[in-house]
């Protein structure tokens, strides 16, 4: 599973992989996405979520971040499978390392 947001302890957005042993950064390039993380949630209310499947992909994108509070910030978890959005959101409950950031955020995921 991959994850574009920030870690739970600096402010910044970047690309993490996730590994059974926490956050392992990226490079910050998305040329090979269907999809750019950065404009998945715009205009949504922190907590609202925002789902994408297409080209092997499926993404579940959170509005807001568990350490940056600026506006516009997100969490965005994707894997190179077709999963439904609730087959994505247990895909995402069950691993550890992101529920360490979910967690962490300040307010209430609308799953």
């Amino acid at each position: 599973m991959e994850y574009f947001g920030t870690n739970l302890i600096d402010y910044g957005h970047y690309r993490w992989l996730l590994t059974e042993n926490g956050l392992s950064k990226q490079w910050n390039k998305f040329d090979e996405l269907p999809f750019h993380p950065e404009n998945l949630t715009n205009n949504l209310p922190k907590g609202e979520t925002a789902f994408y499947e297409g080209g092997g992909y499926s993404v579940l994108a959170i509005a807001g971040s568990p350490k940056d509070t600026r506006p516009g910030t997100k969490s965005v978890f994707w894997v190179k499978l077709k999963l439904s959005k609730e087959e994505m959101a247990e895909s995402i409950k069950e691993n550890k390392v992101a529920m360490l950031i979910i967690n962490a955020m300040p307010f209430k995921v609308g799953w």
